[in-house]
């Protein structure tokens, strides 16, 4: 079945990544994608470092969290992405790695999701969306449609899953309805179907 979208404002993300946010009036310095501290070589904020804000303007109105972590692999085609979705790198899991290649993550609808925000070199540090409304006013580019694997995402959980016809621009994984399959992790509820 083709591929199907579903627009920002209808869902949220489940923040599946252990620790706890904090709520904070004040983003860091140039924003979550900010060079001093997104895509770097060495990490500028303790790994795992959550942060809660507000997305009042742009978008559903509510809470977003933002996770800092390490990509540490990606897909040789379909480099990470803004709306990349990404998983628990599979090779050494630990928590806050990340990969968003289906042949490097923990399980293709299994265990945390976090999205990528920009481009990332492999095993740089920086922010991901890990939870909540989708954060447009702190990253635009995360607003519009977001792909889904065609199994018409309802009023509904939704999992991470591989979609029919990855791409840079969509990444290689999607939303997918839950099925309930035993390992499966609900990632994130859809407030209306796909299209």
């Amino acid at each position: 079945m083709a591929d199907e979208a579903i627009d920002s404002e209808n869902f949220v993300l489940f923040d599946t990544t252990p620790g706890v946010p904090v709520l904070v009036n004040e983003v860091p310095e140039d924003g979550f994608t900010g060079e001093a501290h997104h895509n770097v070589t060495t990490e500028v904020y303790p790994l795992g470092t959550k942060i809660q804000v507000y997305n009042k303007t742009a978008g559903l109105k509510g809470w977003s969290t933002f996770c800092y972590g390490n990509l540490e692999a990606q897909d040789a085609t379909n480099v990470l992405a803004v709306q990349h979705l990404c998983g628990l790198f599979a090779t050494t899991p630990k928590a806050f790695y990340y990969s968003n290649e289906v042949a490097t993550i923990v399980s293709e609808s299994g265990g945390p999701c976090v999205v990528g925000l920009s481009a990332m070199t492999t095993a740089n540090y920086g922010w991901f969306w890990c939870g909540g409304v989708v954060p447009e006013d702190y990253v635009p580019a995360l607003g519009g449609d977001w792909s889904t694997d065609g199994t018409l995402v309802t009023l509904s959980y939704m999992i991470r899953a591989t979609l029919a016809t990855p791409g840079t621009l969509v990444g290689e994984c999607g939303f997918a309805v839950a099925t309930a399959a035993v390992g499966e992790t609900n990632v994130g509820w859809a407030y209306i179907e796909d299209a």
